[in-house]
């Protein structure tokens, strides 16, 4: 049988149970084991492990991945021997691994508290130093200089926002008053969504700093990573997206807000 991705669909439908698939994309495609929510069907969990193989390119690790792990039940169905690629197939942390590397976090994360209690306790009890009183002087002291005021930041809406998807393409997506759409497809797999707002009647002016809120599925709001400069944003995203709110800020003042809905349809 040819090995292409509707034989490999069938043969996840044949061969592994919903717990099955869950086990190998846990020991093998981690990324897309952390994707799967409460409820997912096993039908849904086989086209996010096809999708993301198929974007990054590893489809020959995942076959490899299945002929390690049945290799006559693969044979049987594929008729053909292991894969040349199995014996170089990239595991993820395993399940006891990452409880090791949690737990150092957490050892970690007490010695910086502690260490810093030491140095807090320490400059409680510092003995305050005698200051020797200055006699007056004659010189006028010079007046104080004006604190420097924020540049004005004369605000424009932007047209249309700039994506990168899965595909790996950049997209520019129109600014309506209903929101910015977006398909679910453009998303899947994606751990990060990367943009950046279009202008064209403003331009950021010298000294007005850009930063960016995002709240993913009506959660908390969180700052979004703006260190790319020139407007750009970083929003992790979880395994599904429905919609993501984003609030623009010009000199840490909210001035905008924008939202991107997912079209699953």
């Amino acid at each position: 049988m040819a090995v292409n991705s509707a034989n490999i669909r069938q043969y996840l439908r044949d061969a592994y149970s919903d717990d099955e698939l869950t086990a190998l994309c846990s020991d093998h495609f981690y990324d897309v084991c952390n994707s799967f929510t409460a409820g997912m069907t096993k039908e849904q969990k086989i086209e996010l492990l096809l999708d993301y193989c198929r974007h990054r390119n590893v489809m020959p690790n995942l076959l490899a991945a299945l002929a390690q792990q049945r290799s006559d039940q693969y044979q049987e169905r594929f008729g053909q021997a292991v894969p040349a690629s199995a014996q170089q197939v990239e595991h993820t942390p395993t399940h006891h691994t990452r409880r090791l590397l949690r737990a150092l976090a957490i050892i970690l994360a007490v010695l910086v508290i502690a260490i810093g209690s030491a140095f807090a306790v320490r400059a409680l009890f510092r003995p305050e130093p005698t200051q020797t009183p200055t006699p007056p002087s004659s010189v006028t002291p010079s007046p104080s200089p004006t604190p420097a005021t924020m540049p004005k930041c004369d605000y424009r809406r932007p047209s249309a926002f700039e994506f990168i998807l899965n595909d790996g393409q950049t997209r520019q997506v129109a600014t309506t008053e209903q929101g910015i759409e977006l398909e679910s497809a453009d998303l899947a797999g994606l751990t990060d969504l990367l943009g950046r707002p279009i202008w064209t009647e403003w331009s950021l002016p010298p000294g007005c700093t850009c930063g960016w809120e995002a709240a993913v599925n009506g959660s908390t709001y969180l700052s979004a990573d703006s260190s790319l400069g020139q407007g750009n944003f970083r929003i992790p995203l979880p395994g599904t997206i429905r919609t993501v709110v984003l609030r623009l800020l010009l000199n840490d003042k909210e001035v905008d807000q924008f939202i991107i809905n997912i079209n699953t349809n």
